[in-house]
């Protein structure tokens, strides 16, 4: 239980944060309007959004690197695997 609230917590805090440093960005385009009585029309309001772009790559850096002798060991690395439903 408390690794989903964890997990909930990061969440609203990583869209407040993209909210806050302007990765996301929401515009209204247009106006809501309640149902007529009888429970006819009605119009949900419409919003516009966009979206920062993230670029990945790489570059060349040259760097000192001190030459030492290096030895093979056997380490443990995490895997991941997936199982279809029956």
């Amino acid at each position: 239980m408390r690794a989903i609230l964890g997990l909930l917590l990061v969440i609203v805090l990583a869209a407040i944060a993209a909210f806050a440093l302007g990765f996301i960005n929401i515009d209204k385009t247009k106006d809501g309007k309640l149902p007529a009585i009888r429970a006819e029309g009605g119009q949900l309001p419409g919003y516009q959004v966009s979206t920062g772009k993230l670029e990945v790559g790489t570059k060349s850096t040259t760097v000192d690197v001190p030459n030492v002798g290096t030895h093979k060991e056997v380490i443990q690395t995490p895997t991941v695997g997936v199982k279809k439903a029956d």
